[in-house]
């Protein structure tokens, strides 16, 4: 299953890369993306980005429109983690 959160004013841990973990120093950094989308694939985040290239990337990611699609309606999202 695909799901797909868009319209969010500020998704949090939007990390360039993907990290399997985070640890000392980076612990205290926390990165954040403006007016974004995430795209969720099979219970794992697959791809995030601007509202500016939410069209392409959803052409890209779900080519046949079936995901599940939330407006967070400018909503902060903030991905959790397990330690």
């Amino acid at each position: 299953m695909n799901l797909v959160v868009k319209n969010i004013s500020w998704l949090l841990q939007a990390r360039k890369t993907g990290a399997l973990k985070v640890m000392g120093a980076q612990m205290s950094e926390l990165p954040t993306l403006q007016n974004a989308w995430l795209f969720c694939s099979d219970g794992k985040f697959h791809s995030w980005g601007t509202m500016e290239n939410f069209h392409s990337a959803m052409k890209e990611n779900d080519p046949a429109g079936i995901a599940t699609i939330i407006d967070a309606r400018q909503g902060l999202v903030l991905p959790s983690w397990c330690d």
